[in-house]
C-alpha cells in the first residue's frame, strides 16, 4: 500500500487476509477473525429448547409464507415446529391430543427433518443469485426422480438481508418454485441475537457465554456465499462468521 503524496510504503498499511499481503509491503497485520460469540466450542445446556424458540420467533406458517403451504410436517406452535417437536413425559402410547402433548416435555429436533441453508446478501450485482437458482432446480428435478423413502431430503433456503435486487430474485423465485416439489426459498430479516443462533451458536446460561455445538444441531446446515470480488481477495464477513460457527460454507473460490 502506497501513500498518494509519497512513493515510500505507507507505514499503517493494513491487510484482511495472508494472500493481500503478498500483494503489499510494510503492512500491519489485522487478519479477519470471527467474533467472541462464534469462538467457543462447547457442549450447550437447552441447545434444543433455544432451536425451537428461535423458529417459534421465525413464524415459518403459510400465513406468513404462503409457499410453505403443505412444505413442513404438521406443527402446532410453540409445542412444535418445522424442527423440533416436544414429547410427553408420560407413557409413550399416550395419544397427542391436536398435535399437542401433555404433560409438555423439552422439545427435541426432530429425527427427519428438511434441510435448512442459509444465506445473507445485502441484494447487489455484487451477488449472482442466478447461480443458486439454477443449482435449486437441478436439485429439485434429481429428488424428484428419485422420490420414496431413501430420496433426498426437502430444502428449506433462507436468505436474510435487504437491498435493490431483493424484489427481482424474489419474484423469479416465486415463480420458479411454483413447480418444486423439494424446495422452497424465503426471505427474512433477523435480529442480531437471532442471526448467530440460526448459523449453530447457542447461549448457555449457565456458563453466561456463548458457546458452539457440533453439527445437526437444529440450526442451519449449509452457508451460502455468492458474493464475487473484483479483486478475489477479500475474504467476505459473512464467510467468516459461518466459519466461526463451525458451519460449513459453498462459496466462490477465495485466496486465503
Amino acid at each position: 500500500m502506497r501513500s498518494q503524496a509519497s512513493s515510500e510504503p505507507h507505514p499503517g498499511g493494513l491487510r484482511l487476509s495472508c494472500t493481500i499481503d503478498h500483494r503489499l509491503t510494510s503492512t500491519a497485520v489485522l487478519l479477519r477473525k470471527p467474533t467472541r460469540f462464534a469462538r467457543i466450542r462447547m457442549l450447550v445446556l437447552g441447545r434444543d429448547l433455544q432451536v425451537a424458540q428461535l423458529f417459534c420467533r421465525l413464524d415459518l406458517n403459510p400465513a406468513s409464507f404462503p409457499s410453505l403451504q403443505q412444505f413442513f410436517p404438521d406443527f402446532v406452535v410453540p409445542y412444535s415446529t418445522p424442527f423440533t417437536v416436544a414429547v410427553p413425559t408420560g407413557p409413550s402410547n399416550r395419544p397427542l391430543r391436536n398435535g399437542v402433548p401433555s404433560p409438555v416435555h423439552l422439545p427435541t429436533l426432530r429425527t427427519e427433518r428438511t434441510a435448512l441453508l442459509v444465506s445473507s446478501t445485502s441484494w447487489t450485482a455484487d451477488e449472482d443469485f442466478g447461480l443458486l437458482l439454477e443449482a435449486l432446480e437441478i436439485y429439485n428435478r434429481v429428488a424428484s426422480a428419485r422420490g420414496g423413502d431413501k430420496g433426498l431430503p426437502r430444502i428449506l433456503v433462507m436468505i436474510t438481508g435487504k437491498g435493490p435486487l431483493k424484489d427481482m430474485y424474489m419474484g423469479k423465485i416465486r415463480r420458479l418454485q411454483c413447480g418444486w416439489d423439494f424446495v422452497r426459498c424465503i426471505s427474512t430479516w433477523l435480529d442480531a441475537a437471532d442471526y448467530p443462533l440460526l448459523l449453530g451458536c447457542f447461549f448457555s446460561p449457565f456458563l453466561n457465554l456463548c458457546v458452539l455445538t457440533s453439527r445437526n444441531t437444529g440450526s442451519a446446515d449449509i452457508g451460502i456465499c455468492l458474493h464475487s470480488s473484483s479483486s478475489a481477495l477479500d475474504l467476505p464477513m459473512k464467510v467468516v462468521d459461518m466459519f466461526g460457527c463451525g458451519l460449513p460454507v459453498c462459496a466462490l473460490d477465495f485466496a486465503w
